[in-house]
């Protein structure tokens, strides 16, 4: 279901991308014309977002990705921190 969700997402941006491609809105866009513009992209971009970054039970892989690279940076934060206070 959740790659049905992703799936289904991503061809609605590129359907709102083609269709601002084809002139909607027109050469001189009203407000409101913006405003559905950035509502029909921001709402699958969010639902992706939100796709990703949920934890179900496991956790998701790019959750888990951003993880470890935070807990790599870490290491290394650390490891320069011990090296500077043997320098002293």
């Amino acid at each position: 279901m959740k790659t049905l969700a992703i799936w289904l997402n991503l061809i609605l941006i590129l359907n709102v991308v083609y269709l601002f491609n084809q002139g909607i809105p027109s050469e001189k866009p009203a407000s409101y014309d913006i405003g559905l513009f950035l509502l029909f992209l921001g709402t699958p971009i969010i639902n992706l977002l939100y796709l990703f970054f949920w934890r179900g039970e496991s956790g998701s892989w790019i959750a888990l990705y951003f993880k470890r690279k935070a807990l790599e940076e870490k290491k290394k934060i650390e490891k320069l921190l011990s090296k500077e206070g043997e320098g002293q």
